[in-house]
């Protein structure tokens, strides 16, 4: 993906510049998708809304126009409180509750005006509130189901019941599951009308409990997903069942998490656990089913489907994934991505500045190759990905997962060369150091620093705890002869300090007493010329050479803010960011703020930096998945 005039500023300094190579992944549809929630779609079927969920952010409405992926100016609110339940009427007026405080009641807005229309008696949790297609009733469900007139808030009914539930497009009529005093056990769906007026019930006789219920176009009939994997249809007017069907095929059953009706009712969509996707005719017929992106590796028992005016698409949300838009007659995604759909945890850039990697949480990899600005390869992990190292001779990729293997993928190929599993039982951190010559490794996680081999079935050479620290990280040293380790905080203190320790690389036995340096150590980089360490004095990022020596270097002031650091092979070249920005620093002759650059925007971050062992190459990734690739250059 080439640059586009949407790419953010450059700010030069120091006579440099950051120009942007490569973007992968459209932060469109996904910016913050693990912060947002989707609401629903603008009459004219091109504008996707989405509502932040951020505690700390006065709530706005992003929005997206599904066809070029533009950003449009968002919609802020005037409250501090968090959203706990949405919902939106088919004149794109949506009205979102939120929970002020600790004091139950809910706020109805005008999402399109930014306007707060009334406050009503009662606090939603996530999932509990919906309105009437027409805007004039608000539902609330939790145990019981109250419903609201809008926008004045006054109680229209109220009646015992459980989700799920939904409301009739035309408001007329809602579907709940009756309340149980058995344990364990639900009662059949109801369908009442707003002042708690029972229209039938409909048991599921002999079939499993509903997870998800819907009504057609016309209110005429309900379907409901049930939790054994089925589907089912009944008459409103007679609770008369139509037709049930196992649309998911066989195998281990998954719930149904959620269901729609196609805007012109010839469709009903499902969506299980395992995020599959399905169309169901109206007579019961499935006319397909597709996943809803990769196989989810853990059930989820969230999902959210929301057909378009036009009966064309359909937008698809699920906890661990960023909403996305398939096509409604076949399920093919209509604005694929290509990119990650979860937030950066790893990342890396080979030492010539042509390959780049990245890892996310849900275990996937992906290699581009800055060249020929494509990606190369799409790599599968078991569990987050926590380290990616390219190989000195540029010709492999190191991963690390948190199932505790480390494999080793060529990237002629794009096989697995090797794999190993590291000699530890937790994973909740991990780091790989690879030495120069290729064929050792440091293995760094959960209080422990192995030396791995990566020419040997057998690859831990040795291992040693590093005691009595909050956190440590090592490299080689010394032509490699060496590993020093540099750890933060002394447990049995009360205080901050870094402590330095040398170890033999061969035997890992400890060579010199520990130093301690007050201060707080940020981390340790391997170079060609030893490591550099980095931390906090005062107000000040300090960046220290490797352990004996004493010269000490201030790059940045008020440091408190710095998120992430990176430094090149070369020692040359120094990447910081915060939440916003990255700097380039020059290291040598004199330290100096080079150039900077604003990657993100909106609810994104920075995630992880890269430097290649130039530092001509820059890639950033974000906590929303995206990665930006910078060429640093001298201005003429």
């Amino acid at each position: 993906m080439n640059p586009s005039n949407d790419d953010p500023a450059i700010e030069t300094e120091d006579g440099h510049r950051l120009t942007p190579l490569r973007r992968f992944g459209n932060p469109g549809f996904k910016a913050g998708a693990h912060l947002l929630r989707l609401l629903g779609w603008d009459p004219s079927g091109a504008i996707l809304h989405l509502q932040p969920t951020l505690e700390s952010a006065a709530p706005r409405v992003e929005s997206w126009n599904v066809r070029t992926g533009e950003r449009l100016p968002p919609t802020f609110l005037d409250s501090r409180a968090p959203v706990a339940g949405l919902a939106i009427d088919a004149a794109c007026s949506p009205i979102t509750a939120l929970r002020k405080g600790w004091s139950e009641v809910t706020e109805v807005w005008d999402l399109r005006a930014g306007q707060l229309l009334a406050t009503l008696p009662f606090g939603p949790t996530l999932g509990d509130f919906a309105a009437s297609s027409d805007g004039r009733l608000a539902v609330h469900c939790y145990f019981r189901v109250d419903v609201y007139a809008l926008p004045g808030g006054d109680v229209v009914g109220s009646w015992s019941g459980e989700r799920p539930f939904a409301v009739s497009p035309d408001g007329a009529l809602i579907v709940s599951r009756t309340s149980s005093h058995v344990p364990d056990k639900l009662g059949p769906l109801r369908v009442s009308r707003p002042d708690g007026t029972a229209v039938a019930p409909m048991a599921p006789a002999g079939l499993g409990r509903a997870s998800a219920v819907a009504f057609s176009h016309d209110g005429r009939r309900v379907i409901a997903g049930l939790d054994d994997g089925e589907v089912a249809c009944w008459e409103v007017a007679t609770g008369e069942r139509l037709w049930r069907v196992r649309p998911h095929g066989g195998g281990a059953p998954r719930a149904i998490v959620a269901v729609a009706c196609s805007a012109a009712g010839e469709s009903f969509f499902t969506l299980d656990s395992g995020d599959r996707l399905c169309a169901i005719s109206a007579t019961g017929a499935v006319r397909w089913c597709a996943p809803s992106g990769r196989p989810a590796r853990r059930p989820s028992d969230w999902g959210r489907l929301l057909p378009s005016p036009d009966g064309t698409s359909l937008a698809v949300h699920t906890l661990r994934e960023s909403p996305r838009i398939v096509d409604a007659a076949t399920g093919a995604e209509r604005t694929p991505i290509e990119g990650h759909r979860d937030g950066i945890t790893a990342l890396a850039v080979s030492p010539d500045g042509r390959f780049a990697a990245s890892g996310d949480r849900d275990g996937e990899v992906r290699v581009y190759d800055l060249a020929r600005d494509d990606t190369l390869w799409t790599l599968e992990v078991d569990g987050e990905v926590r380290g990616v190292e390219f190989t000195r001779d540029g010709r492999s990729l190191r991963t690390a997962g948190s199932d505790g293997y480390v494999r080793r993928w060529s990237l002629a190929t794009g096989f697995e060369e090797a794999q190993w599993r590291r000699q530890v039982r937790s994973a909740t951190t991990l780091g790989l150091v690879g030495a120069r010559d290729g064929a050792r490794l440091l293995v760094i996680s959960d209080g422990r620093l192995q030396l791995w081999s990566d020419q040997t079935a057998t690859p831990v050479q040795w291992s040693q705890w590093i005691k009595d620290v909050r956190r440590f990280e090592a490299a080689f040293s010394d032509a490699e002869s060496r590993v020093v380790v540099a750890a933060c905080g002394n447990t049995k203190v009360d205080r901050d300090e870094w402590s330095f320790v040398t170890l033999d690389a061969p035997t890992g036995r400890q060579i010199s007493a520990r130093e301690a340096v007050p201060g707080h150590l940020m981390g340790l980089r391997p170079t060609d010329d030893g490591p550099l360490s980095f931390g906090l004095a005062g107000d000040r990022l300090v960046v220290r050479e490797a352990f004996g020596a004493r010269r000490e270097v201030a790059v940045r002031e008020k440091s408190a803010a710095i998120w992430e650091f990176e430094v090149s092979a070369d020692g040359r070249w120094m990447a910081l960011a915060d939440r916003d920005d990255v700097e380039v620093w020059s290291l040598a002759p004199t330290a100096r703020c080079a150039a900077r650059v604003r990657p993100v925007d909106g609810l994104d971050s920075v995630a992880r930096l890269a430097l290649s062992a130039d530092g001509g190459v820059l890639v950033v990734g974000t906590s929303c998945g995206v990665v930006a690739v910078y060429a640093r250059t001298a201005v003429a």
